[in-house]
């Protein structure tokens, strides 16, 4: 297996006038432009302009994700999608005992629902914020469990490019 490259050496192999070539993408993304020669033509600190014309100084823009959502070895680097992971027993704890969720406030969120009120959502915001867990007000249930997008988990492939 070839060396994992760094992000880094990404952005130094990426440099005005490299040809790349789309070898892989999601379907949800679709393929138009799936095997088709482009070149850098513009760069930038947090990405690079791509065009099927190497003279041209506009393009398409492909942002460069965190390091954890790349995967570079050999000429090939593969972007990936923020992942979902399964909450923590103590996140699950939290979630489970907001405002919201507990009897002495049922019939204010009776109320709230009837008239379009937002009482016990700055509650629950309040408390996911005082037990430093903002982010659990993503949080999904999936397949009957809790599941919240984390960008330290590589999610599925977006698509591939060739250098070269």
């Amino acid at each position: 297996m070839k060396k994992k490259k760094s992000l880094a050496q990404l952005k130094r192999d990426l440099q005005v006038g490299t040809p790349v070539r789309q070898v892989a993408v999601s379907q949800k993304i679709g393929g138009k432009n799936l095997s088709v020669q482009r070149y850098v033509v513009k760069v930038q600190s947090n990405g690079v302009y791509f065009n099927e014309s190497k003279d041209s100084d506009t393009g398409s823009f492909l942002g460069f994700p965190p390091a954890k959502l790349l995967e570079y070895r050999g000429d090939i680097f593969t972007i990936y999608s923020i992942g979902r992971r399964k909450l923590t027993d103590e996140e699950i704890y939290v979630l489970e005992n907001r405002p919201s969720k507990r009897e002495e406030y049922r019939e204010q969120v009776i109320a709230d629902a009837l008239s379009d009120g937002s009482m016990m959502y700055n509650m629950d915001k309040a408390y996911y914020k005082n037990a430093n867990k903002s982010y659990l007000w993503e949080t999904m249930l999936e397949n009957g469990e809790y599941v919240i997008a984390d960008p330290n988990v590589r999610g599925e492939r977006v698509f591939s490019y060739k250098i070269g």
